[in-house]
């Protein structure tokens, strides 16, 4: 790699999982009905270094509750800002909709939660394939219905990856048009907007991107939304009009994101509704790369991200 701009973790992990192994397009397995449990737990130890480190640098205790009937896991930063009781982080995991947890989750969670010292609420949404659309909505959007009885207008902050990003995309616009309480603002990492897969990056970067793949994001969408059209914009809310009410959204990529175009045309889409957005992509990273806490652009990013909601709280529930 002749990018000086990358760190040496952030070369090396290309290294290692890129250019040293067979093209990601070519040497993954699709995830189906018979081997989607398997898939799961490999996946899972194969994070579980990283997020039982997390655990302990950021967190002082984490417990499964109920919010709204819904399990969920419950953060409770190592720091907590006295200051700010009255806030809460509503954390959106990622995984496409087939696999991820709250657990594997917790490089980025708990990193923000203990940035800016408060309280995080984590769902367990239902996966696919054996919940279909809209199981994981409705299980996010009770969450969020449920949080807003207990916090104020502006008081909640919602952040997430990936799939976990749709899924942010997806409340906020039925709060809106619902007339609910909004959040003081909304960080999206490389989120998932357009199942329907259209967009440059999605064929540009498959094989550059070393973490994921359009042959496994087309399995996903099929496994979540299957017959359906994924056009529709209440599958993919990229193509959805905002509203001017929209929460200050703050969206992050890389050049090398499977899913960059997501990225840029949601912010345009935003912009053109005279939406608070800023958009940070990041060069040669690649998708939700702020979940690999050994190279320090995910921490320099996630450093942004809580500054950007902190400005928030600020505005909204100072």
């Amino acid at each position: 790699m002749s990018d000086k701009s990358l760190s040496e973790a952030a070369r090396n992990f290309l290294q290692q999982n890129l250019l040293r192994n067979p093209p990601l397009r070519n040497s993954i397995e699709l995830p189906d009905s018979h081997n989607i449990e398997r898939i799961r737990r490999e996946t899972r130890e194969g994070y579980r270094v990283a997020f039982e480190s997390s655990r302990r640098q950021y967190t002082s205790s984490d417990q499964d509750i109920s919010v709204g009937g819904v399990p969920c896991l419950e953060i409770n930063p190592r720091y907590r800002d006295q200051n700010r009781g009255n806030v809460v982080i509503f954390y959106l995991f990622g995984g496409g909709y087939i696999m991820g947890s709250p657990e594997e989750d917790l490089p980025i969670s708990a990193f923000v939660a203990n940035g800016l010292g408060v309280r995080t609420v984590c769902p367990y949404y239902r996966l696919s394939p054996e919940h279909v659309y809209p199981a994981a909505f409705n299980d996010v959007f009770a969450v969020y219905v449920a949080l807003t009885r207990e916090y104020g207008h502006g008081q909640i902050l919602v952040v997430g990856e990936s799939a976990g990003g749709h899924l942010a995309l997806q409340i906020l616009l039925a709060a809106c048009a619902d007339g609910m309480k909004l959040p003081g603002a909304c960080a999206l990492l490389s989120p998932w907007a357009d199942i329907s897969q259209s967009g440059d990056s999605v064929n540009f970067n498959d094989g550059r991107d070393p973490t994921l793949s359009a042959s496994l994001l087309k399995r996903a969408a099929e496994m979540f939304a299957p017959g359906m059209d994924h056009t529709d914009k209440k599958l993919s809310p990229l193509f959805s009009d905002y509203p001017a009410n929209f929460p200050p959204t703050f969206i992050s990529t890389g050049t090398r994101d499977l899913l960059m175009s997501n990225a840029v045309r949601l912010s345009r889409r935003m912009r053109r509704s005279e939406i608070e957005v800023q958009l940070t992509v990041w060069e040669q990273l690649w998708h939700v790369f702020e979940f690999y806490p050994q190279i320090p652009e995910a921490a320099e990013s996630l450093g942004e991200i809580c500054n950007f909601l902190e400005r928030n709280i600020s505005i909204s529930s100072g």
